[in-house]
């Protein structure tokens, strides 16, 4: 639990920054046919957090199991 939380804190300290300077708008903000299926995040829409995420935890995964590095890899398109 403590390195996901750590995972998270560190997505958001390089997220943040990031979105203030682009802020860009979230499509549903910008293109009124497109229809939120869940409350929208006060933040910015790029860059995407939860692909910042995604990104962190395949390294730090493939850190703690080399053997499975492309693997990890190969999902997030890196190879």
């Amino acid at each position: 639990m403590a390195l996901t939380q750590r995972m998270l804190d560190t997505v958001e300290a390089v997220t943040a920054p990031a979105k203030r300077f682009f802020a860009r708008p979230r499509p549903p903000l910008e293109d009124a046919t497109i229809t939120p299926l869940i409350k929208l995040p006060d933040s910015p829409a790029y860059p995407s957090g939860h692909a910042t995420f995604a990104t962190a935890t395949a390294i730090v995964l493939s850190a703690m199991a080399p053997e499975k590095r492309a693997e990890l890899r190969a999902a997030l398109g890196l190879n």
